[in-house]
């Protein structure tokens, strides 16, 4: 599957999460993770399986999976996520497309490089980086084993509204 590059949760660029040993992907910000198909499978910080239901039955809880498959190597996505979608990219046909060196058989297999590439740029000021400091659920999430632990540190934070928030402040 290929999914949004959007957690659904707070719109963490789940590229930066990871995909975990059962499959699931898992958001790096708050470890939540959704099966293949883009259903939420598991919130670390629901304090019971009411609470986890209740969240996991909002339609924004899931991400847009998308199909795909690969043929020659390249990855073929579907442009469009949901039921429909998967039977659509099933039905339809993923047009053969030859490597270079079958259509020119002069080109040297040499000069073909096929390899990983991956970046990661964090372009954000002062105000994101103290939200992300501040929030006990994200920093074992996101700093596995550097600073907390993903698995057992995502505890849930309970806070008790002393003065109701107003648009005055």
């Amino acid at each position: 599957r290929v999914f949004a590059d959007s957690c659904p949760h707070r719109r963490a660029p789940l590229s930066e999460g990871r995909v975990e040993d059962d499959g699931t992907i898992l958001c790096s910000y708050h470890a939540w993770r959704w099966d293949g198909d883009g259903d939420l499978c598991n919130v670390p910080q629901a304090q019971s399986s009411d609470e986890f239901d209740r969240i996991k039955s909002n339609p924004k809880s899931s991400c847009n999976a998308f199909p795909a498959r690969v043929v020659n190597g390249l990855l073929w996505v579907w442009p469009e996520s949901g039921s429909d979608a998967r039977i659509e990219s099933e039905l339809t046909e993923v047009p053969i497309m030859k490597l270079p060196q079958e259509e020119d058989a002069s080109i040297d297999e040499d000069l073909v490089v096929a390899g990983p590439w991956n970046f990661r740029e964090l372009p954000y000021g002062h105000d994101y980086f103290l939200e992300n400091v501040v929030d006990p659920a994200h920093v074992p999430s996101s700093h596995h084993n550097v600073v907390g632990n993903r698995y057992t540190g995502t505890n849930s934070l309970s806070m008790k509204t002393i003065e109701p928030v107003t648009k005055d402040g």
